[in-house]
């Protein structure tokens, strides 16, 4: 059931990823899904049982570490790193502190 949970999460994230990134289509997107993906993990983290799984599930088809490190180095530079880092953490920091 686990599995199952988590695996219905993830392609419940992507293919909000897809509409979002379709919809904006450039680098925006991808800062958008990943901080608010950040912060969902924060928030639900230590949400009990099937709950938890799905968040995690969620969170991990939203986000996209490798689209951002791509985006990063064709063009988005240095400032695009550290913003998207920035906003991520604290947005991480942010689900944490409500739901934890």
């Amino acid at each position: 059931m686990t599995l199952l949970l988590l695996g219905l999460g993830a392609a419940a994230g992507t293919a909000l990823r897809f509409v979002l990134s379709s919809a904006v289509g450039d680098r925006r997107a991808t800062l958008g899904v990943n901080v608010v993906g950040c912060a969902l993990l924060g928030l639900l983290v230590s949400a009990p049982g099937p709950v938890g799984v799905l968040a995690l599930g969620v969170a991990g088809g939203l986000t996209t570490f490798s689209t951002w490190a791509v985006e990063t180095v064709e063009g988005g530079g240095w400032r695009y790193a550290g913003l998207t880092t920035a906003l991520c953490l604290l947005a991480a920091a942010a689900g944490l502190a409500i739901g934890g």
